[in-house]
């Protein structure tokens, strides 16, 4: 039976042996891009969450929904609704990053991430 995700634990000490947690990096995933979404969430229980399968839910800037599988195969967009899977053809595209991913489906979320990159180097220029 798949459980549900409780919360990372984030104390959790890593060693080179240990599977990627799948349920680990989706809530990374949602906190380290939060800043170039509309809204990004864990999928609801209906969807499995485990330590090889994890499902988040996003929106981009240019209001495009989707669900979107994490497995050891990479972040997959899997549906155009919250919650919702559709048949993966055996084309379907991995990305390696949550990152990876939003680049290639969002330019706003690109311009947004630049000017992230730009803002911080800028910063640091000031302060060095």
């Amino acid at each position: 039976m798949l459980n549900r995700c409780d919360p990372p634990d984030f104390d959790h000490q890593v060693s080179d042996t240990d599977t990627k947690l799948c349920s680990v990096e989706a809530a990374a995933a949602i906190k380290e891009v939060a800043f170039g979404v509309k809204d990004i969430q864990m999928a609801s229980e209906s969807l499995p969450c485990t330590d090889s399968l994890a499902y988040i839910n996003l929106t981009t800037l240019e209001d495009e929904p989707m669900c979107v599988e994490i497995s050891v195969k990479g972040f997959c967009p899997v549906g155009d609704r919250y919650n919702e899977t559709q048949e993966q053809t055996t084309g379907s595209e991995y990305y390696e990053t949550i990152y990876a991913l939003l680049s290639a489906r969002s330019r706003s979320f690109r311009d947004r991430f630049s000017q992230r990159v730009c803002d911080r180097l800028q910063g640091l220029c000031q302060t060095g």
